[in-house]
């Protein structure tokens, strides 16, 4: 991946034409982020959305070097840190739900499924189970679990999961390149 791609494309909002990244909401998007890589457009891509978008400032500030990335308990480190301290992927919430809470693959399995499907009423019938398996797990008191859960729904309203965000990206990518290397064509 070419650094000159990223700076005089992404970071520049020239993305006329450009699956996924053509729109003026993604081109002021890009041109606050200043992207320096593939990940990070893969990230931009999947943040977005309804949903996920809420939290798309506070991403931007911590890419861009403005804020650190904070994390609740040092659990979350390892689940968010590719992603500057968010949640963009379903896999992500599925971690989340699997070694904060202790919830079982299968269940975990069952909100991506319903994330994927826009079911959010699915992801919310498993609050209890979350919120008891948080709390007893970390010694977090229940509000705070249901605070965290509450960010966890309104990001899981529209997440991709990452294998999706990498295909729109790198088609994205391939775009951007020729229209570096081959403007007139």
């Amino acid at each position: 991946f070419e650094k000159e791609v990223f700076h005089s494309i992404y970071a520049s909002g020239f993305t006329n034409s450009v699956f996924q990244v053509e729109s003026q909401g993604m081109k002021q998007t890009m041109r606050r982020a200043n992207p320096q890589n593939i990940s990070d457009i893969i990230i931009l891509v999947s943040m977005y959305r309804p949903g996920p978008m809420d939290f798309l400032d506070d991403l931007i500030e911590v890419m861009n070097g403005k804020k650190k990335a904070s994390y609740l308990i040092p659990q979350l480190k390892p689940i968010l840190e590719e992603t500057y301290g968010s949640i963009v992927y379903q896999e992500q919430v599925m971690a989340l739900m699997h070694e904060l809470a202790g919830m079982d693959l299968v269940t975990c399995d069952t909100a991506r499924k319903a994330m994927g499907k826009k079911k959010i009423d699915v992801i919310k019938s498993l609050e209890t189970k979350f919120i008891e398996g948080y709390c007893s797990r970390h010694g977090v008191t229940p509000e705070y679990a249901k605070d965290f859960w509450d960010e966890i729904v309104k990001a899981s309203s529209y997440l991709f999961n990452k294998s999706h965000s990498v295909a729109y990206s790198i088609n994205g990518y391939n775009c951007e390149w020729l229209k570096v290397h081959y403007p007139i064509e």
